[in-house]
């Protein structure tokens, strides 16, 4: 199944895939070319005149907030691809993250796995897909095989504190500015890309992508995951 797949280079340093010296764009930035910018500086001066900061001081807490959201997702998502591999220990072993305690979380792919697992084959995880006649490329969570559809469905694994479904205020970027810009209809166009990626190549027709988040628990919450069908 991966072999049309197999030429993709990833460099991890640069975020860049390419194949056969061709510079393939990521799925994400294509994503990104349909969302409003956003204008840092200025929100940041009005963040700032709320507070009492200065601008500087929240654009740097903006970043290490986004580095850590960052470093907690890359955690999360290699637990989930232990889980799916079946790996006795799934545990995280980098000691800088909470010292191997599980996260919420991973509590939450637990307990979501553990109801779901049994009707899904895992097929590939953290694949690597592209395509040249497009020029973009990506790494998607997961592809199973569902008997129930007779067919393999595309999932994305999520994690954040915000899965809207609309955006009253803000819509998308031509030629998608009928939709709202929100994370369901962002991720149902992510995974929508990965889904024609795969069709094209593989000359297979996959069930609809399913995208599942798993927001950061908080004493007030409990531990579950939201999976919703995108495309």
């Amino acid at each position: 199944m991966s072999s049309v797949f197999d030429q993709i280079a990833y460099d991890e340093a640069s975020h860049t895939y390419t194949l056969n010296g061709q510079a393939l764009t990521s799925v994400g930035r294509m994503i990104d070319y349909v969302k409003q910018p956003f204008d840092a500086p200025t929100i940041a001066a009005r963040t700032a005149a709320k507070t009492g900061q200065t601008v500087e001081e929240v654009l740097a807490m903006w970043e290490t907030k986004r580095v850590a959201a960052q470093q907690r997702g890359e955690r999360v998502h290699r637990y989930i691809e232990r889980v799916l591999r079946g790996q006795q220990d799934a545990a995280d072993s980098d000691t800088f993250l909470a010292l191997n305690d599980k996260l919420p979380e991973e509590h939450a792919f637990d307990s979501f796995w553990e109801q779901t697992g049994s009707k899904l084959q895992v097929l590939k995880t953290e694949w690597i897909v592209g395509d040249a006649e497009l020029g973009v490329a990506g790494r998607l969570d997961s592809l199973f095989s569902s008997p129930a559809t007779n067919r393999d469905h595309v999932w994305d694994w999520k994690t954040g504190s915000r899965f809207n479904t609309s955006n009253r205020w803000q819509i998308l970027l031509p030629p998608f500015d009928d939709l709202d810009d929100c994370e369901f209809n962002c991720y149902s166009l992510q995974l929508s890309l990965y889904r024609l990626i795969v069709e094209r190549n593989l000359q297979a027709g996959l069930g609809d992508s399913t995208s599942c988040t798993s927001p950061q628990v908080t004493s007030r919450s409990t531990k579950h995951s939201t999976c919703v069908s995108a495309c």
